[in-house]
Formats: structure tokens, C-alpha cells, sequence
């Protein structure tokens, strides 16, 4: 358990420092994060290296997407999370000039 839990600690240290224009970084660093109580990112954190999804952290979550009253944002963003993670998609496709689009 040590072992994966380093590996998504690495991952997450990655993610969080290298600012990357490609892949799904660009998707990240487009998107606007939701507003988390630092407090409380260590204890999901933690949660997530062990394998689960804190439930407070569902719900302030959840309450957050409610909170966006344009129900196109709210869709929107929704579609925009569901890309991260998926393997299906391909975000760095060039275009027929060569240009990454």
C-alpha cells in the first residue's frame, strides 16, 4: 500500500508543479478550480492515497456545482471534468497544417 500511495503522491506533486501547455494540462490550466478550504485538501488527500473518496468531500463538491446558477456552465463543466481521466481522449491531435489545435 506504501508503494501506490508514493505513486499517486508523485502523481498529484507532478500535476501540481509543472505547468504544462499540452494534453490534459491544457484543459487544466484553462478551467477555473473550485474554491476548497485549504484545511481540508489534506484530509481528501489522504482519503484518495487510500483509495477512497472522502463523502464531505462529495457533497461541498456537489453543493459547489449547484451553486453555479447557469445551468449551461454547469453542464459545461461537468463535460470539461468528465475528459480528465478518460482514455479515450486525445488531446493533442494536430491539425492538417501540423499545428497542435
Amino acid at each position: 500500500m506504501i508503494l501506490e500511495q508514493d505513486a499517486i503522491k508523485e502523481l498529484i506533486l507532478y500535476v501540481y508543479k509543472e505547468h504544462r501547455e499540452k494534453g490534459v494540462f491544457r484543459l487544466l490550466n484553462d478551467m477555473e478550480a473550485l474554491d476548497f478550504d485549504d484545511e481540508d485538501v489534506n484530509d481528501y488527500l489522504s482519503d484518495l492515497c487510500e483509495g477512497r473518496v472522502n463523502d464531505s468531500l462529495i457533497d461541498y463538491v456537489d453543493e459547489l456545482h449547484e451553486e453555479i446558477e447557469d445551468k449551461k456552465q454547469r453542464k459545461e463543466r461537468k463535460g470539461l471534468l468528465s475528459l480528465i481521466g478518460d482514455r479515450s481522449v486525445c488531446f493533442d491531435y494536430d491539425g492538417e497544417d501540423g499545428e497542435e489545435l
